[in-house]
């Protein structure tokens, strides 16, 4: 890869931004959408989690970057 890639450029400028945390216009404010199976290994993730009694669920939540009562809805279905 050389940097005259603009492609190339591009993502490790995205990276970049994700990293340092100062993110980027492009996916500002969007919501990120979970499938289904996503869900399901997720709420699997959290009984592992609470059998061991490591956390609590808003840690958790916050942890993999939902909200709460999100989290909370996908326990119950």
């Amino acid at each position: 890869m050389f940097l005259t890639d603009s492609k190339f450029v591009n993502e490790l400028n995205d990276l970049i931004s994700v990293l340092s945390g100062s993110g980027s216009s492009k996916g500002a404010g969007k919501r990120r959408s979970f499938s289904d199976s996503e869900k399901n290994k997720i709420v699997e993730e959290w009984k592992k989690v609470e059998a061991a009694g490591k956390k609590t669920k808003a840690a958790f939540a916050r942890e993999i970057g939902v909200g709460y009562q999100t989290f909370i809805n996908w326990l119950k279905s």
